[in-house]
């Protein structure tokens, strides 16, 4: 079965649907290509294997690196190393983004509404399993109606989105249904 990895949303998916992404690269971009991105990322990167599961922080695969050397020896390390019985189809390295909040977004078959459900909570994370009832919104998705801006934005109002950020997300939610379909 084939199984969607962030690597390959990043690559395919997200364009497709004008999600918007971090710059991003493989491990078998060039040095002069790794040089050139790690100078105009600040000198920040996350390095991480391409795995169809999360929970590679918890499993300490994931790294922030500052330098050339550091990124090409974690790169090439990744590639070979089995992560709970996997191996990774390769490694690549993301635009470090400070942000000011990290959204978690979900469609799950939801057997509450025998039919799709979208979640989202303005937490996400390395510990999204734990997010409590309070911090995250599931509303039933019509499939022939899919996700409309006014029920994103109403979602997003529930969980005191700040006010400046609920029309970009809405779009995003939005994107993210029709990616799904």
């Amino acid at each position: 079965s084939n199984q969607v990895t962030e690597l390959f949303f990043l690559n395919h998916l997200a364009p497709r649907f004008n999600l918007p992404v971090p710059e991003h690269l493989t491990a078998d971009a060039s040095g002069a290509e790794i040089r050139d991105a790690l100078k105009r990322w600040g000198n920040k990167t996350i390095i991480k294997p391409d795995l169809p599961f999360g929970k590679r922080g918890k499993a300490g695969v994931i790294h922030q690196v500052n330098e050339y050397v550091e990124a090409q020896k974690i790169l090439k390390s990744l590639q070979g190393k089995e992560i709970n019985g996997r191996l990774p189809r390769t490694a690549y390295m993301v635009q470090y983004i400070p942000a000011e909040m990290e959204m978690y977004m979900a469609i799950t078959y939801d057997s509450r509404y025998l039919g799709p459900a979208l979640t989202v909570s303005l937490t996400g994370g390395v510990e999204v399993e734990s997010i409590g009832e309070d911090k995250k919104v599931t509303v039933p998705v019509d499939v022939y109606k899919g996700v409309g801006a006014y029920q994103a934005s109403e979602i997003l109002t529930r969980l005191n989105c700040p006010a400046g950020y609920v029309s970009t997300i809405s779009r995003m939610l939005v994107d993210f249904w029709d990616m799904f379909i």
